[in-house]
C-alpha cells in the first residue's frame, strides 16, 4: 500500500500530496488551492507548513523545535530505519 501510495505522491505534478497539522491526510490536488497560500516574493504558491512565515522565510525557533522533536522520536527509537505515512 505505501509503494502505491509513495508513486502518487512522488510524482512532478502528483495527483494527492500530504498536508494537515493535526492530523496527516491526503488530499486530492483538486484541493490544492485551499491547503496553500502565496508567497509575495515571488509570487509563487506554497504549502502551508508552521516553521515558514506568510513571506516564507524560515521562523528559526520553531524550525529548531520541531527538529528536536523529530531527533528526539529517532534517538528513542534506534531500530527505525525506514518510515511510511
Amino acid at each position: 500500500m505505501c509503494g502505491v501510495i509513495d508513486k502518487v505522491t512522488s510524482r512532478r505534478t502528483p495527483p494527492f500530496f500530504w498536508a494537515g497539522y493535526l492530523f496527516v491526510v491526503l488530499v486530492s490536488s483538486t484541493y490544492l488551492q485551499t491547503w496553500s497560500l502565496v508567497v509575495p516574493v515571488p509570487q509563487i504558491m506554497v504549502k502551508p507548513r508552521r516553521w515558514a512565515d506568510i513571506n516564507g522565510s524560515q521562523v528559526p525557533e520553531t524550525w529548531e523545535a520541531g527538529l528536536r522533536v523529530v531527533m528526539g522520536v529517532i534517538i528513542s527509537r534506534p531500530a527505525i530505519t525506514q518510515v511510511c505515512r
